[in-house]
């Protein structure tokens, strides 16, 4: 847990200075790359590369990764999800084995993500923050393979925002190479990006609802369908999501309900981000009898540190600057509950000490 709190601390020190220096220049969005930048983004990748058994998967990457080399040049099939076996074919031609894998791995992903906050986030210290308190960080030393999926979608979002379908598709088959289930970023796609309306993200929410009732006879359909057993009638799939968890999913939408900033959204063109917020609570809310199915949330999570930096966009400054300070020590909060059930993260191991 003290290297989640020296991390954060490092992260808050220089993407302010970050941004900071930004805002002396004023030179508009989308932001260009800083030296405070490269130090943020260099923090996080230094710590993820160089883990040593952090992460629930950490061991089955470890135990997968001369497959992983084996099979690089037999995966070039879209669905033969060719990206992490490369990365592992170019780990091993240097010599670096599954260690440079993960750090290889670390680069792309939060290289991707630290530069896309950077480039639209009005608040980039806030979603930097927020980056490590929501757990999309951490994720990554789970879920290898999604989240780099995750990290390329959420590099190419903007010609969603720009409406530009055909390079949308195109980002989306980039990110199926990593990983076949972010094939659900085309329904991305249809998440608006003007301004919202509670009708519409109450039809989100709606939908996310009918999703978890019915979330017993989708797993079965998809049982029968493909024959995986194992997969989608398991414990893992059968297993309850805590149902604070999802609760806390919905958090920022009430506080953009609370707040309504919306001049200052539409003069920033941040409405599809907003709506995000609505997207991540809806996907949780059909995942509560799944966990299997919470891991797509893992999509929608990317977009949270922005959508926040939107949502709690009050008038006054005063209310601003209280509202981040509470929403960050809220976000804290419920990252330390969380990592502390979990013992391959709470005891953070370093690559030295496997030697």
């Amino acid at each position: 847990m003290i290297v989640f709190g020296l991390v954060l601390c490092g992260v808050a020190i220089l993407s302010s200075a970050a941004e900071g220096a930004w805002q002396r220049r004023d030179t508009g969005y989308p932001r260009r790359t800083n030296t405070w930048l490269l130090l943020v983004a260099a923090l996080l990748i230094g710590v993820a590369s160089l883990r040593w058994r952090v992460g629930t998967d950490y061991e089955t990457y470890v135990r997968l990764y001369p497959q992983y080399v084996a099979e690089a040049r037999q995966s070039l099939a879209l669905l033969g999800e060719p990206g992490l076996r490369w990365i592992a074919l170019i780990a091993s031609r240097i010599g670096t084995g599954s260690e440079g894998m993960f750090a290889f791995a670390a680069i792309i992903t939060i290289g991707l993500t630290v530069r896309t906050l950077w480039r639209w986030s009005p608040a980039f210290a806030l979603s930097a923050a927020l980056y490590v308190l929501s757990g999309a960080w951490h994720g990554s030393f789970n879920g290898v393979r999604q989240y780099l999926a995750c990290a390329v979608l959420f590099a190419g979002h903007r010609y969603i925002v720009d409406r530009r379908l055909l390079k949308w598709a195109v980002v989306v088959l980039v990110a199926m190479l990593f990983h076949v289930s972010a094939i659900v970023g085309i329904l991305m796609y249809l998440v608006p990006v003007r301004r919202t309306s509670l009708g519409v993200q109450t039809a989100m929410v709606g939908l996310g609802a009918v999703g978890m009732a019915t979330m017993g006879n989708i797993l079965a359909f998809l049982e029968a369908s493909t024959g995986d057993t194992e997969r989608w009638a398991g414990e893992y799939a059968q297993q309850e999501v805590n149902p604070l968890r999802v609760a806390f999913a919905f958090v920022p939408l009430i506080v953009y309900w609370f707040v309504r900033g919306d001049k200052y959204i539409s003069r920033h063109n941040g409405w599809f981000y907003v709506n995000m917020l609505a997207v991540y609570g809806a996907v949780y809310l059909a995942s509560l009898n799944s966990a299997m199915v919470a891991r797509f949330a893992s999509y929608p999570l990317q977009f949270v540190p922005l959508g926040v930096a939107y949502a709690t966009y009050a008038q006054d400054e005063l209310n601003r600057t209280a509202l981040r300070f509470g929403m960050l020590l809220l976000y804290a909060t419920f990252l330390y509950v969380e990592l502390s059930g979990i013992g391959n993260l709470r005891n953070f191991r370093w690559l030295f000490e496997s030697a």
